[in-house]
């Protein structure tokens, strides 16, 4: 009887250890869970507390920049190639900073005329835009980004349509020289007419250079064209001996009575 007795003295004390040491665990794990996360409620260096890290400056701090546009897209309607028009945009700063406008690229068969790149508070600015009727092809319809250092509205989009139409016709449309300075005076003729057979005057010829000598007469109806309809001119371009060695690039302008130019493009290989 002594002996079993002393034999489990010490599995009590070792069952009494691990229920210490379980109290001990559970004690620490309550204290753990009680004690605040001061690391999450600790503001980070340049950041107020209730300010959200994910805020920018700019965001939340000084005055800033508002742009407004009562007007952001333009209809021309029908136009004639060699006309050209143009279109102001006004944008306005309703905000308390300097508002910066920037456009970094214009699409093919538009113009950037003008551009007021600073707008100060309370003022408004233009953006000027104009069709290049010889560029504009079958396109219709075209877009332009303003972009801005506003932070509420970074880019601005500004639409213009256009229906460009050929109501002139030139045959050949285009002037090409070919020869040696201080030879004989070389040139190239070119019929106009109107498309649709409509009345029409040359009122006048307008050359690039004043060595290249424009005219236009009419034409009888013995010597018009069978392919065009109506009243046709005679449009003469002459260059002259002393012309300047190298390429010539520009437009021909025949002035009309109808709602279009009519253009002939010059070139030279010598």
């Amino acid at each position: 009887m002594t002996h079993a007795s002393a034999s489990r003295r010490p599995l009590v004390q070792s069952r009494l250890v691990t229920l210490v040491t379980l109290v001990t665990l559970l004690a620490l794990a309550a204290l753990l869970a009680s004690a605040p996360t001061t690391a999450a409620q600790t503001p980070s260096p340049g950041q107020s507390s209730g300010q959200s890290s994910s805020q920018t400056p700019s965001q939340t701090q000084g005055p800033r920049p508002s742009v407004r546009a009562e007007k952001t897209s333009h209809d021309f309607g029908v136009v004639g190639i060699g006309t050209d028009p143009e279109i102001e945009f006004s944008i306005g700063n309703s905000g308390a900073a300097p508002l910066e406008i920037k456009i970094t690229s214009v699409p093919r068969g538009l113009r950037l005329v003008r551009l007021d790149k600073t707008i100060a508070p309370a003022a408004s600015a233009i953006v000027r835009l104009g069709v290049n009727t010889f560029q504009a092809g079958g396109t219709p319809e075209w877009h332009v980004s303003v972009l801005t250092n506003d932070p509420e509205h970074g880019a601005l989009d500004l639409a213009i349509r256009a229906d460009v139409r050929t109501y002139l016709v030139l045959s050949p449309p285009s002037a090409r020289f070919s020869f040696v300075q201080y030879g004989p005076e070389g040139g190239t003729t070119h019929v106009l007419a109107a498309a649709d057979d409509s009345k029409m005057e040359v009122l006048g010829v307008d050359s690039p250079v004043d060595y290249i000598k424009a005219t236009s007469r009419e034409l009888s109806p013995a010597e018009r064209l069978p392919d065009f309809q109506g009243r046709q001119w005679q449009v003469t371009l002459t260059i002259a001996p002393t012309a300047p060695v190298g390429p010539i690039g520009g437009y021909v302008i025949v002035r009309t009575t109808r709602a279009c130019r009519a253009t002939s493009r010059g070139s030279r290989a010598n």
